[in-house]
């Protein structure tokens, strides 16, 4: 969901989220995924939110090359933060897929466990 009006109309954001937004993270992308997972009754979910580049600002969140990505399952959520170190924004759009693919995977074949705070919570 890239625009702020497709966040609006299709994950359900409100005023609330969008006053408090500071950036992508991985509780964003994790509350996207559990909406997207419930409304589509899909198996797994996985959603992704980054900074490609090549502006950005000057939080962690905010630096070209990072990648907030969330995996949800029935299981519960799996997320992971990454950072490709590069402002080519091409570069990074086409690592951040690769990056969320290979964390689906991974969580896939039962090689990482759930977010603690998140088990049983969906």
């Amino acid at each position: 969901m890239y625009t702020l009006e497709s966040r609006i109309n299709y994950a359900g954001w409100t005023q609330e989220n969008i006053a408090n937004y500071k950036g992508p993270t991985t509780e964003i992308v994790s509350g996207l995924g559990k909406k997207v997972r419930a409304d589509l009754g899909s198996t797994w979910v996985l959603a992704e939110s980054g900074t490609a580049g090549p502006t950005g600002g000057n939080t962690r969140n905010r630096t070209p090359g990072y990648v907030a990505l969330a995996v949800v399952g029935e299981e519960g959520v799996w997320t992971r933060e990454v950072e490709t170190g590069t402002k080519d924004r091409v570069e990074n759009m086409l690592r951040f897929a690769e990056e969320g693919i290979k964390f689906l995977l991974e969580v896939v074949k039962g090689e990482v466990k759930p977010d603690g705070d998140e088990q049983g919570k969906l």
